[in-house]
């Protein structure tokens, strides 16, 4: 896991950050709270432009649904955009019109046409975070409360985000699986 990943989770060098309690998951002043509807989605390696922060790159925007396992409609808009910004420049433009105007239509559209590829790279992330978390708590394991008593709060908010993170993957994995089925015929 790299060092940009444990501020993230809650954990640099065995205690919480200051930059995770103010954007991600709600683990505040020494708890967590547990009432807090969703989460941010984690995707941390995308390098922030004006555009993709105008059709929804953003702390508070890009979330995943805790009770549900929803995924908000920014993240999708924000992973199609960079899959079409690989593959053409035109289709990324005429998205990112349709975003920022609120055209619908050419939105779902390309939503639709790219679906599979979408579904893909999100659950790629997904799969990933949840390996993340399985390692951190693995190295959780073998520290000394002791030495570090804030382990139990980070090890509870790492916690929280699992459950936000299986429910997001039961969402998503038949829709990746249909998808894939799909493309073999």
């Amino acid at each position: 896991v790299s060092p940009n990943r444990y501020l993230f989770f809650g954990i640099q060098q065995t205690s919480i950050s200051t930059t995770t309690i103010m954007n991600t998951y709600p683990a505040k002043y020494g708890f967590i709270d547990e009432t807090c509807p969703s989460t941010f989605c984690k995707m941390m390696d995308i390098i922030p432009s004006t555009e993709l922060t105008n059709i929804g790159l953003s702390y508070s925007r890009m979330l995943f649904y805790k009770d549900t396992g929803e995924v908000s409609e920014e993240v999708y808009d924000v992973i199609l955009y960079q899959i079409l910004s690989d593959k053409n420049k035109q289709q990324k433009n005429e998205f990112y019109n349709a975003c920022v105007n609120g055209d619908a239509a050419t939105k779902a559209a390309y939503h639709q046409q790219y679906m599979g590829e979408t579904m893909s790279k999100l659950k790629k992330h997904v799969d990933g975070f949840l390996k993340d978390l399985d390692e951190l708590a693995a190295k959780a394991a073998t520290k000394d409360l002791a030495e570090h008593p804030r382990l139990p709060l980070i090890v509870a908010h790492n916690d929280n985000a699992r459950q936000t993170f299986l429910r997001v993957k039961e969402q998503i994995d038949p829709v990746v699986a249909q998808a894939t089925s799909n493309a073999m015929y």
